[in-house]
């Protein structure tokens, strides 16, 4: 049962106002600040009030779980949408936006584009549209309505078991899609909670590129089953900026895979792989690049054994080294670099500064 939308009533304004104020929704939306209900109780009996503006439930088995809006500008309407809490990373999402589809086109007839705008770091809202067949430029996202529509039975809803993959990077995202290729697997971008997790019971966590910390409650409930991609050859440079810190600290190069443990990147090694570079020939970028690459080309020659747990793990040895991110500014206030800079120069001049 793929649900069905309906228009907002009176009877919605609570509903909507405790939506609106999940901390998620505001994390993504573009004004974060928190909404009283007296702002909330005037914006929609405007919103119900107006002919160029839509609000609608999206119902399933007969619950609310999910609010999209559109808000029309001549031949243009913008999607404003979110799921509630409990029911996000299912797939609703998309099954909610795809009804819009079919929905804008009855509702306003002269409307010929859909667009989204979404915040950077949103990868799970930037990948429903992508699914979707929208494209992007700039954050925004738009599709034509006299587009072929995709079928309901093309999206699936997730269950219980499957990979739930983190992360916050579009870099990351090669990786998501060729994982669909291999099992049930669903994108999240937000802070994860343990009643979530308990919903959703995944059978492996990967976290990649995810800016968030993971809690122990959710690090216990896994059973060692939630692991990270990590672009540095661990116990060196965990933490922030692991690459740039590789070549400041001359330290070895490489990425690994490891177990999430309570100490940040810290856990057991199920694999790891060092690598080398020519600081003549290498920016900050590129060898960023080229160290995520490799850690998603070390992923996918392992996936069998790490879905199948056919690995032996074994701990980190040594100290290492860990950094935090106002490190690194402290770094760029005295020897400024830009992404693109030869690694190679930047060392002559950070030499320089610190050894004078």
């Amino acid at each position: 049962m793929k649900g069905y939308l309906r228009q907002a009533n009176k009877d919605d304004m609570d509903l909507l106002f405790e939506w609106a104020n999940e901390e998620s929704v505001r994390r993504n939306s573009f004004s974060m600040r928190t909404i009283s209900y007296e702002e909330h109780q005037r914006w929609f009996t405007q919103i119900l009030a107006k002919t160029d503006c839509k609000q609608y439930i999206y119902i399933l088995e007969g619950e609310a779980i999910g609010q999209v809006r559109l808000q029309t500008d001549g031949d243009t309407a913008e999607i404003s949408y979110s799921i509630c809490s409990a029911k996000r990373c299912r797939g609703y999402g998309k099954i909610m936006l795809q009804l819009l589809y079919k929905q804008a086109k009855e509702d306003f007839p002269k409307v010929k584009f859909l667009i989204a705008k979404v915040k950077p770091d949103n990868i799970a809202s930037k990948k429903v549209f992508m699914d979707l067949g929208y494209t992007e430029q700039d954050g925004v996202f738009q599709i034509k309505l006299d587009m072929k529509e995709a079928t309901l039975n093309d999206i699936k809803i997730a269950g219980s078991g499957g990979v739930l993959f983190l992360t916050n990077n579009v870099i990351t995202i090669s990786l998501f899609d060729w994982l669909r290729g291999q099992c049930e697997v669903y994108l999240y971008s937000e802070y994860l909670h343990i009643d979530q997790l308990k919903e959703w019971k995944p059978s492996l966590i990967v976290s990649y590129n995810y800016k968030y910390l993971i809690e122990k409650d959710i690090i216990d409930y896994m059973k060692e089953n939630i692991i990270n991609l990590h672009i540095s050859y661990l116990p060196w440079n965990r933490g922030s900026d692991p690459n740039i810190w590789s070549f400041i600290d001359d330290t070895p190069k490489g990425v690994t895979i490891h177990q999430i443990s309570t100490r940040l990147d810290a856990g057991k090694i199920l694999y790891q792989k060092e690598c080398h570079f020519e600081t003549e020939q290498e920016t900050f970028e590129t060898s960023y690049w080229k160290l995520n690459q490799l850690i998603i080309e070390l992923f996918k020659e392992k996936w069998e054994d790490i879905w199948t747990k056919k690995y032996i793990l074994f701990e980190q040895k040594g100290i290492g080294s860990y950094h935090k991110r106002r490190d690194l500014e402290r770094i760029k206030e005295k020897v400024p670099f830009e992404w693109n800079d030869n690694i190679s120069d930047f060392l002559v001049r950070y030499n320089a500064f610190y050894k004078k």
